[in-house]
């Protein structure tokens, strides 16, 4: 019987056709698999209040162009009428730029859509009734309409947010950062001293304390809440913002295009939700809001995921992360345009878990690359492309 639930893991880059080199691919893994990154619950000052806040799981990166395309695409075949294609962040470097030019309203719905697509439960319903996902339209939803213990994907709470960006409980003590990560912005964040005034890709600038990447500058994230001008609004544990509709909702981080000083870790600014403009992007969360670990991967991955590699194109290193949901013999190879093997990265049975390996190109030609994933007869195959 343990025999029986081990597995053969492959991740190689691609396949060949014997009569024609050509590139096959076999139920390939949408963006919308790439991992989250568990926060453990505790307390915070939000403001000048101590507030518990539960686990929950959040986005490593902001979400990218590329993922918002792959949800909407499904989505508007599946009862999404109006998600609207968004933007490719704002004249952008690189690929992998955070999504912007999407307001509060189109996000609630994609947040939905991703949750569906992914097999999860919608977290965002029209009406307090929660009889109906709110797939399209806009509705002044307020916390009522939320189902709060659902698995699904959603905007954090301000509270969320500002916990993730201080690094939750390993936050910098004794006093968080002033930035998300860091004392020093540069390092951490794209804004108006270093952006070239520009959204950059991803992930390119060093994480904070939890491995989060871009809390501080590139695109200011939408919250979940409603503006409210006591922080935290809604009891100091898991705390959702005013109840009832306001005329604001929250965004935090800063963007590429403001100063250091406004991208403080705990500036609190607000917007109108139905605004739609390039400095603004968002990432999502999953979490029970009851207390309980979160269902998915926050313990133990669930299920075989291979990521997109980061940077991405890159230049001379990239990071190839997957997971395995058992004790698994797993072989990374890396592969040319022509099919030639060029590296062979992980080569030994690997327990479940998360992981991570690193592909330095430095001695390789400038040029498109594949990596590809299988098991049990499923293929997911990406592309990345190095650059010199």
């Amino acid at each position: 019987m343990k025999t029986m639930m081990r597995c053969l893991v492959v991740v190689t880059i691609l396949i060949i056709s014997a009569q024609s080199n050509a590139l096959s691919e076999k139920n390939t893994s949408g963006l919308s698999d790439s991992l989250l990154v568990p926060v453990a619950g505790g307390t915070f000052t939000a403001g000048s209040t101590l507030t518990t806040i539960s686990s929950f799981k959040i986005d490593k990166y902001e979400v990218m162009y590329e993922l918002w395309t792959d949800v909407t695409t499904w989505a508007l075949t599946h009862g999404y009428t109006d998600l609207i294609t968004g933007e490719n962040g704002s004249n952008p470097v690189g690929s992998n730029n955070p999504v912007t030019f999407v307001n509060w309203y189109d996000i609630i719905k994609w947040c939905n859509a991703r949750s569906e697509k992914d097999g999860l439960a919608p977290v965002y319903y029209i009406s307090g009734a929660q009889g109906t996902v709110y797939r399209t339209g806009v509705t002044y939803i307020n916390t009522d309409a939320v189902k709060w213990a659902a698995n699904g994907y959603r905007l954090p709470t301000e509270a969320e947010w500002e916990f993730a960006a201080k690094g939750g409980t390993l936050a910098y003590q004794p006093t968080p950062y002033t930035y998300s990560g860091s004392n020093t912005i540069y390092g951490v964040a794209w804004y108006d001293e270093n952006s070239g005034l520009r959204t950059h890709t991803v992930g390119t600038k060093q994480p904070n304390e939890l491995g989060i990447y871009d809390m501080t500058g590139n695109v200011w994230e939408w919250c979940w809440d409603w503006y409210g001008a006591a922080y935290p609004s809604g009891g100091t544990t898991n705390p959702k913002g005013p109840s009832t509709t306001q005329s604001y909702r929250l965004i935090r981080g800063g963007c590429y295009a403001t100063p250091g000083s406004v991208c403080l870790v705990v500036h609190r600014p607000s917007n109108f939700p139905t605004d739609r403009n390039y400095f603004f992007g968002f990432r999502c969360v999953q979490g029970s809001q009851v207390g309980q670990a979160v269902k998915g991967e926050a313990i133990m991955p669930q299920k075989f995921r291979l990521g997109q590699n980061y940077p991405n194109p890159f230049n001379p290193s990239t990071t190839i992360e997957y997971s395995i949901p058992l004790q698994s013999q797993v072989t990374v190879r890396i592969f040319d345009i022509l099919g030639r093997e060029v590296a062979v990265l992980v080569n030994e049975k690997k327990d479940a878990g998360r992981y991570s390996v690193q592909w330095n190109a430095s001695a390789m030609p400038s040029g498109i690359y594949f990596y590809r994933f299988e098991t049990d007869g499923m293929s997911k195959v990406r592309k990345m492309t190095l650059i010199k």
